[in-house]
C-alpha cells in the first residue's frame, strides 16, 4: 500500500486499523511525518523523514547556531504535528524554550480574542525567535498582530514562506525561516528540468478541478487561474505536483524492484516479508539507495522513515525573496549532524564556442563570482564536466583571479571574482538535428567528500544574460541541483556503503544556427548532386 499524508487522519487510521496491519505483513509506504505513530507496526514506513529525527534535530542545531538564546513557541492543540514539535523542542532547548502558546482548533483560524492573547505573551517574555507551528494560513492573523503591536522577532514557520501574502512577510521587520525538503529558492531539480524539456511543455501540466470544501480553496489559499494566462509547467503549485506525484511512483517502483528480488514463485506472504526486509537492509541509510526519478531514497532501519535532511530557508528583512540560510546540515555515518556551508555563487557565461557533436565538448569562458567568508574558496570547488587531458589526466581548465576579497577599489570588498575558461562536456541530442536545442551546462560539486555544501544562486532576473556564441541562439538558464551518492563496498567485510553530496548545475539552452549546417553540408550536396546529373549528359567522345 502507499500513501496517506496527513498526520491526524494516520493517527486516526492507525488507531481503527493498527492490529489489522500488523497482522496482515503487508508493506506500508505512507508520507507522514511523525513515525512514532506506526512505532510498532513493523511493516509501516514513510517517504517523509522524521520529525523527532530530522526536523527538530535540525531547527535545534540552526536555533544554537543563531545563538537565539529565548525561543518561544505557537501551536495548535488538536493539530498532531504541532503538538508533537512543541514536545520535541522542549525536549531538545530546555530552558531555552521560555515560552508555549496553544490555539484551540485547526478547523478554523484564530479568534480575536486568541491572537490577542498570544501576541500579549509573546510580549510579555520578549523571545528573540517565535517558532510558529500552526501553519501557513493561520500564521497570517499573528503576523500582522506582533507587527501592528511593535513586537517582531524572528519567525520559524511550520510551513512554507511563499504561501503567505506577499504584504505580509514584505512588511514583517525582521527575518522569517522554514524548512523545506525540495523546490530550493532559484533553483530547480535538475532531473526534472531534464524531463520537462524531453518533451512538450503542455505534458507536464497537472490542474485539479476546484474543490470548494477542500482546505485550500476554502481558506483562500488556492486561486483559480485568470483566462488569459498562459500555463507553465515550471510554476511553484505545479512543480509540487510533479514531485508528490513521482515521489508516489518511486515508492511502486522500489517496491516492485524489492519484491523482484525474491525467489520466482514465491507466495505473497514471501513477497511482503521479502519487500519490508529489503527496505530496512538493501535500502537502509549509508547502506544503500533507491534512485528514482528525481530523489534518492533510502530509509532509517529503527525509524522506518526516509533519510532526508531538510534545508533551512532564510527570508531576510527588507530582501523580498527566500534563499538558504548560510548554514546548513547534513547526517554523518555515526547519525550525527555536521554543519555545512551555504556557497552564494553566480555563473557570467561570457562566450561558448567551439561545440563539437562528435566529441561531446564545448568551449567555454566566464566569470565565477562568490560572496567572501572565511572558509569559501574555489580550491574547495570541483567543475565535475571540464573535459580530462588523456595526455596530462588533468582538466582542461584556466583560472585567473580577479579578486581574492576584502578591501578593493574597483571590486566589491564582499566578493570573490574569478575568470574561468576551459573545454566542457555536454551530452547532444541529435534526434532533430540540425533544428535542434541543447543543453550546456557547468557542473560544481565539492572536491572533496569530508568538505561538503551546497550553492544558492541569485535570482534569474538579476544574472547576465548576454552570451557570445558561434552558431548558436540563447535561450532559457536556469541552476539546477541534485543529490549524487558514490556507491563503496569494502572487499574485505562486504559491507556496502554510500556517500551522498550535493551537486549544482548551471545550464544553458541553446538552439543550433541552421545557417552553418545549409552552408557546410547541403549546398556542397546539392552542388555534388548537379555535377553528378550534368556528367550523365556528357558525351562519351570527351571520356
Amino acid at each position: 500500500m502507499v500513501g496517506l499524508s496527513a498526520s491526524n487522519r494516520a493517527k486516526a487510521l492507525f488507531d481503527a486499523l493498527g492490529n489489522d496491519i500488523r497482522t496482515s505483513g503487508i508493506p506500508f509506504v505512507t508520507d507522514i511525518s511523525l513515525s512514532s505513530m506506526f512505532q510498532d507496526l513493523p511493516n509501516v514506513f514513510t517517504t517523509r523523514s522524521s520529525q523527532d529525527d530530522e526536523r527538530l534535530p535540525v531547527m535545534a542545531s540552526f536555533i544554537r547556531h543563531m545563538k537565539f538564546t529565548r525561543t518561544a513557541f505557537v501551536g495548535v492543540r488538536d493539530f498532531v504535528l504541532s503538538a508533537a514539535l512543541g514536545e520535541g523542542l522542549k525536549k531538545e532547548l530546555g530552558a531555552g524554550l521560555i515560552s508555549t502558546q496553544w490555539l484551540g482548533s485547526r478547523e478554523a483560524q484564530p479568534s480575536p480574542d486568541e491572537v490577542v492573547g498570544v501576541v500579549s505573551a509573546i510580549q510579555e517574555n520578549n523571545p528573540d525567535l517565535v517558532v510558529l507551528g500552526v501553519g501557513t494560513t493561520r500564521s497570517v492573523p499573528l503576523i500582522n498582530a506582533m507587527k501592528a503591536a511593535g513586537s517582531a522577532p524572528a519567525l520559524f514557520l511550520l510551513g512554507r514562506i511563499e504561501a503567505l501574502p506577499a504584504e505580509v512577510v514584505s512588511a514583517y521587520p525582521n527575518a522569517i525561516y522554514q524548512l523545506t525538503w525540495d523546490r530550493l529558492p532559484e533553483a530547480y531539480n535538475d532531473e526534472m528540468r531534464k524531463l520537462i524539456a524531453s518533451g512538450s511543455r503542455e505534458d507536464w501540466l497537472f490542474e485539479g478541478r476546484k474543490i470548494p470544501e477542500a482546505p485550500g480553496w476554502k481558506s483562500g489559499e488556492c486561486k483559480e487561474r485568470p483566462e488569459d494566462a498562459v500555463p507553465d509547467p515550471l510554476e511553484s503549485a505545479n512543480l509540487r505536483a510533479l514531485g508528490i506525484g513521482t515521489q508516489f511512483a518511486d515508492m511502486v517502483g522500489l517496491i516492485a524492484t524489492a519484491a523482484g528480488r525474491a525467489q520466482p514463485l514465491s507466495d505473497v506472504d514471501t513477497l511482503r516479508r521479502r519487500v519490508v526486509m529489503e527496505l530496512k537492509s538493501s535500502y537502509a541509510a549509508g547502506k544503500g539507495v533507491y534512485k528514482g526519478s528525481f530523489e534518492n531514497w533510502s530509509f532509517d532501519p529503527s525509524s522506518r522513515a526516509a533519510v532526508r535532511t531538510p534545508f533551512v530557508i532564510i527570508l531576510p528583512a527588507g530582501l523580498g525573496r527566500t534563499q538558504l540560510a548560510p548554514v546548513q546540515f547534513v547526517r554523518q555515518r555515526g547519525g550525527t549532524l555536521r554543519q555545512i556551508e551555504t556557497l552564494y555563487v553566480d555563473i557570467d557565461l561570457i562566450r561558448l564556442h567551439r561545440v563539437d557533436d562528435n566529441e561531446k565538448t564545448f568551449f567555454a569562458e566566464f566569470y565565477l563570482s562568490m560572496h567572501h567568508s572565511e572558509t569559501s574558496s574555489l580550491d574547495g570547488i570541483d567543475f565535475t564536466n571540464a573535459y580530462i587531458d588523456p595526455k596530462t589526466n588533468g582538466r582542461q581548465i584556466s583560472v585567473e583571479v580577479l579578486h581574492g576579497g576584502g578591501r578593493s577599489d574597483s571590486y566589491p570588498e564582499g566578493m570573490k571574482i574569478y575568470k574561468i575558461s576551459g573545454r566542457f562536456t555536454y551530452e547532444p541530442q541529435l534526434a532533430q538535428y540540425p533544428f535542434d536545442t541543447q543543453r550546456f551546462a557547468i557542473d560544481l560539486q565539492p572536491r572533496r567528500g569530508d568538505r561538503p555544501f551546497i550553492i544558492q544562486p541569485p535570482p534569474l532576473e538579476l544574472r547576465d544574460r548576454q552570451v557570445t556564441t558561434d552558431g548558436w541562439d540563447p535561450g532559457l538558464q536556469y541552476v539546477g541541483y541534485g543529490e549524487d551518492f558514490v556507491p563503496v563496498v569494502d572487499a574485505y567485510t562486504h559491507e556496502p556503503n554510500v556517500v551522498p553530496f550535493y551537486r549544482a548545475s548551471f545550464v544553458w539552452l541553446m538552439k543550433r544556427q541552421t545557417t552553418d549546417y545549409f552552408l557546410r553540408v547541403v549546398v556542397p550536396l546539392i552542388f555534388i548532386m548537379i555535377v553528378a546529373y550534368l556528367s550523365i549528359f556528357i558525351s562519351q567522345a570527351h571520356f
